[in-house]
């Protein structure tokens, strides 16, 4: 998973930059925010992503 565009704000596809104002706002704070703090962002995300393609839910208690 390319996140590359999260941080230089430029699409690693085609070079475009985002100007919607929404993302312009934030790319700014993630790219405030500290190395520890960005990494609990990525891996939210890649488990969000891991778990919408996931064909059965994923249960951790047993279901």
């Amino acid at each position: 998973m390319n996140l590359n565009w999260l941080l230089t704000g430029v699409a690693a596809e085609d070079g475009t930059t985002y100007e919607d104002e929404f993302e312009k706002r934030l790319i700014e704070v993630f790219r405030n925010l500290d190395d520890y703090d960005k990494n609990e962002i990525i891996e939210f995300i890649r488990v969000k992503i891991f778990t919408g393609l996931s064909p059965t839910p994923v249960c951790s208690n047993g279901c």
